[in-house]
């Protein structure tokens, strides 16, 4: 795999994303193009759908969806589903116990879509130094 991301600069690096108009998929997903060693479009275009909550649908935190696709990624070949599963859960329970949801709608009625996308990339950092090969 690709190089580790220093997480401040993960950080600036989401936050330009979001500028250029990423949806918070995209942010997430594509800040670890490195990481993952993938062309920063091919994951633009992966996780162009998981905006907005799913397609605009308003359920899972698109930058929750974006961090599971590369924390995905990074583990399926070595470990099992179960395992996989777990790394996941472990992140969806960080940021529930953040954010107290992982439903986009409330997040995005209390306009905290740029804390997400941070947090996003933060717990997805920090799971990544911690264990993938």
């Amino acid at each position: 795999m690709g190089g580790m991301v220093n997480e401040e600069r993960a950080i600036e690096r989401v936050k330009v994303l979001r500028d250029k108009g990423y949806n918070c998929a995209q942010a997430v997903a594509c800040t670890f193009a490195e990481v993952v060693n993938l062309e920063e479009r091919l994951l633009w275009r992966l996780s162009q759908g998981f905006g907005g909550g799913m397609g605009g649908y308003e359920g899972t935190c698109g930058a929750l969806s974006g961090a599971i696709m590369v924390l995905s990624y990074l583990n399926s070949n070595q470990k099992s589903k179960e395992e996989v599963y777990a790394i996941v859960k472990e992140l969806f329970d960080q940021f529930e116990e953040h954010f107290g949801t992982t439903v986009c709608k409330g997040l995005k009625e209390e306009e905290l879509c740029s804390e997400c996308i941070e947090m996003g990339v933060r717990f997805a950092e920090r799971l990544i130094k911690r264990g993938t090969p």
